[in-house]
């Protein structure tokens, strides 16, 4: 299953890399001891309707009873279900998974349960959110939404530094730009220069200042993170310098 989660990470935010990821936190839950079963999935299934066998020595009376009898079974509705409802059913397979610190009490190792729940919280942002606000699904929007809030919260609480960076990702998501700058500003306070994203975040929040016409800030961030960066990213860090300062120099000229 970390293989296939290593894969993952490796995908574009879509929805096909949403629907494995959904599969696979369930996989890793169940092999956990904790099995979920949604309320459209205990409903039985359709069956087909069989029609009555007429045996080759039927007399003519049983014979056109039976044939009467088939032709009056029901139409089988078609087993499928539309776009909405299918979305639907995806919000709430997220809510449960992301919330599921909420409901239960976690005992041992659960990191690698963490771990899918970050990349499904992504894909929740970057792809099942956006398809439900084209389909006007603004309810189950907003539960969702509450859902990722609830996970950096409850989920993250040890690692300040991560819930700070899903709750700038969420907070970005929904159009609060302070807020969004405010919380990754705090997950760089709480990283080390040697985590593995550490260069992505300060990326972003240069790209943020940046955005906003803050040149001043931006310039000032960039000058105090190649002091503390570390040295394999110091080329980076010595490229957002020189854009910033490209930048303020071409909004010189402009005025």
């Amino acid at each position: 299953m970390k293989a296939q989660y290593r894969d993952l990470l490796k995908r574009d935010l879509s929805d096909e890399t949403l629907e494995e990821s959904l599969a696979l936190i369930r996989r890793v839950l169940e092999t956990n001891g904790r099995r979920i079963a949604f309320d459209w999935e205990r409903r039985p299934t359709a069956r087909k309707h069989q029609r009555y066998e007429i045996p080759a020595a039927a007399n003519d009376y049983l014979k056109e009873f039976l044939e009467r009898a088939n032709a009056s079974l029901p139409t089988e509705m078609p087993d499928e279900v539309g776009e909405k409802t299918v979305l639907e059913r995806r919000t709430q397979e997220a809510v449960v998974f992301l919330t599921f610190q909420s409901r239960v009490t976690l005992q041992g190792d659960w990191g690698f349960v963490r771990d899918v729940q970050s990349l499904l919280f992504q894909l929740c942002i970057h792809s099942l959110s956006a398809r439900l606000s084209s389909r006007h699904l603004e309810e189950a929007n907003a539960y969702l939404l509450h859902a990722l809030y609830a996970h950096a919260q409850l989920a993250w609480t040890d690692v300040p530094a991560h819930q700070h960076y899903l709750l700038s990702s969420l907070f970005e998501h929904s159009g609060d730009r302070p807020a969004a700058l405010q919380f990754l500003a705090a997950s760089l306070e709480n990283s080390s220069p040697d985590d593995h994203d550490f260069l992505t975040k300060a990326q972003s929040y240069w790209s943020l200042l940046v955005e906003d016409d803050r040149s001043d800030e931006a310039k000032s961030f960039a000058l105090n993170l190649y002091r503390r960066a570390a040295p394999k990213d110091l080329v980076e860090v010595q490229k957002l310098i020189d854009e910033t300062y490209a930048l303020e120099s071409g909004v010189e000229q402009a005025s």
